[in-house]
């Protein structure tokens, strides 16, 4: 009998034949599994099942405790395999936990682990057009995931050049637990959240964080604090980033998945004045907008806790934020 191994990351999820006990499903659909994403200098967490608990018993949890962050920890390390070498991802912070209600069942393939990895900055992402302006993306690089000191089999691991993901209210806690609402949130200079108790205003400069906006001019260092803001480059001649804002949209969603769509519907463009790294953070891109001075007069307060939608759009898609702004 064997075991199988579930790893999942950026919505894809792939499985490897180890030991046995049951079966674990890897993913349903029409197609097989896609490979992993990620972008350099990204910080993403990777959901494994069926890795088995420290020998004593005891759950292989733990978070880093300084910085630069340690490529090692519970027992763990995730290495990314390209043409180039390998290089090992510094980790955050390793939790595990059993997902089988059952007491009596104390088995690996019960176990959900979650492993929060920053992807090195030097992972090869770059893009090309084809002649026909069709996007040609970098080669399959392979992850593997390392426990005590013992190499797992590689996953396919497809390398962006940008993976962006706005942080959210679970970010803050990286591992948030099944069925929590996860909020988008922009926020005034000051760090006070733009919503209806602090109202954005007409031509204030509001501020968005990310994670996976790819590459800078700067030497990056991954596991360690950003010294500089550090701008992001444009790809292939075109900003990373597009704003736009839908004005008298009331009581949107904050929390909605990443999407394509069409930008004639995702209202007015306007300038983001900044996108590149945070000082002082690890992998976090600080994004500032500049919102234009004929804001919506809808009243935002009461029942109406947002009045427009703040349209942030990558190579990777949109992502929506509420937002409330007052004249």
């Amino acid at each position: 009998m064997k075991k199988l191994l579930i790893i999942a990351i950026s919505g894809a999820q792939c499985f490897v034949a180890l030991a046995q006990s049951s079966p674990i499903i890897a993913s349903a659909g029409y197609s097989p599994p896609a490979p992993l994403q990620a972008a350099p200098g990204q910080v993403v967490t990777i959901f494994v099942r069926d890795l088995p608990r420290f020998a004593d018993g005891q759950f292989r949890s733990g978070s880093a405790s300084g910085l630069p962050l340690p490529t090692a920890l519970g027992g763990i390390s995730v290495a990314i395999v390209q043409a180039s070498g390998t290089a090992k991802a510094p980790i955050f912070a390793v939790r595990q936990e059993s997902e089988c209600q059952a007491i009596v069942v104390d088995e690996a393939s019960c176990l959900l682990t979650a492993i929060q990895i920053q992807v090195p900055y030097d992972l090869a992402a770059e893009i090309s057009l084809s002649p026909l302006k069709r996007v040609i993306y970098a080669p399959l690089a392979q992850m593997r995931i390392d426990v005590d000191g013992r190499s797992g089999r590689p996953f396919a691991l497809q390398p962006l050049p940008d993976n962006a993901h706005v942080l959210t209210s679970c970010d803050t806690s990286w591992f948030a637990g099944a069925g929590k609402e996860c909020r988008r949130s922009v926020y005034h200079a000051d760090g006070m959240v733009a919503d209806e108790n602090a109202p954005a205003k007409p031509g204030e400069t509001v501020v968005v964080y990310a994670y996976g906006l790819g590459t800078t001019g700067a030497n990056m260092v991954a596991g360690a604090a950003a010294t500089t803001a550090a701008p992001v480059s444009d790809l292939l001649g075109a900003p990373r980033l597009v704003a736009a804002l839908q004005k008298d949209f009331l009581n949107a969603s904050s929390s909605s998945p990443r999407v394509f769509a069409d930008s004639r519907t995702l209202g007015d463009v306007i300038p983001i004045e900044f996108t590149g790294l945070m000082p002082g953070g690890v992998g976090v891109y600080q994004v500032n907008i500049t919102l234009p001075q004929d804001l919506t007069a809808y009243p935002c307060g009461g029942e109406v806790h947002s009045n427009s939608v703040l349209n942030l759009t990558s190579l990777q898609g949109t992502e929506s934020i509420a937002l409330c702004v007052r004249q």
